[in-house]
């Protein structure tokens, strides 16, 4: 489904009148708000705080001597942060220095990183990162040598502005979801408490089903009895 049959979907389940608006840029302002509304649900559902398996993107970044922060923009484009490993850390950005590579430590906040590598720390081949307010990446130590330093993240939220595009990265299959998200919206404005339960409804056993394909796995230490 691209944004226009989102949008036909929502207006078909809203019960209105007419027939589906072709694009955003010739649409009725009542038509409009359709638009609007998913375009709303697909930013809220990459923005609220779920790591999704359809936003994660690695990236490598090339290090500089002597040079510590990287911008986003030097290493693939913008990303919301870093992947995060789990609760038993069974992900973790990797070195590579010539035939040599080993795992680098979790990310650190801002705040420990400055005050483990900053001020005056030694220079050598990094082993931890974080990544600064302004979202550029820190490398602890400051590198002394030229490598790549493998790490995964969470990709910049995408928008849809026409009506060919799609909500990237989001399978088919679970691409209804915004359309349910929005027709709460919808109902919510309308006033309609008959239509809110059903697109309640349908939009929980479409995230439970998004959740269960490319929400976050959840692992378990074990220990001893």
């Amino acid at each position: 489904m691209n944004f226009q049959q989102i949008v036909a979907k929502l207006k078909l389940e809203s019960g209105r009148q007419g027939a589906a608006p072709a694009s955003p840029s010739t649409s009725t302002k009542d038509d409009s708000r359709l638009w609007g509304w998913v375009g709303d649900e697909w930013e809220s559902l990459q923005t609220r705080g779920v790591m999704w398996r359809f936003l994660r993107e690695a990236r490598a970044i090339t290090t500089v001597v002597g040079a510590q922060a990287y911008a986003q923009s030097t290493i693939g484009g913008e990303f919301q942060k870093p992947w995060p490993a789990t609760e038993i850390d069974s992900y973790r950005a990797r070195a590579v220095d010539g035939d040599t590579w080993y795992w680098m430590r979790s990310e650190l906040s801002y705040d420990n990183f400055m005050r483990e590598f900053v001020p005056g720390h030694a220079p050598g081949a990094p082993v931890a990162y974080a990544m600064a307010p302004d979202g550029s990446i820190l490398l602890g130590p400051t590198p002394d040598r030229v490598m790549t330093v493998h790490l995964d993240v969470v990709r910049a939220p995408a928008v849809m502005t026409e009506a060919g595009d799609v909500p990237t990265g989001l399978p088919v299959q679970h691409r209804k979801l915004l359309a349910w998200g929005a027709l709460k919206r919808l109902a919510i404005d309308d006033g309609a408490g008959e239509l809110l339960g059903r697109a309640n409804t349908e939009f929980s056993e479409a995230w439970e089903r998004l959740w269960q394909d490319q929400g976050p796995t959840i692992s378990f230490d074990r220990r001893s009895l």
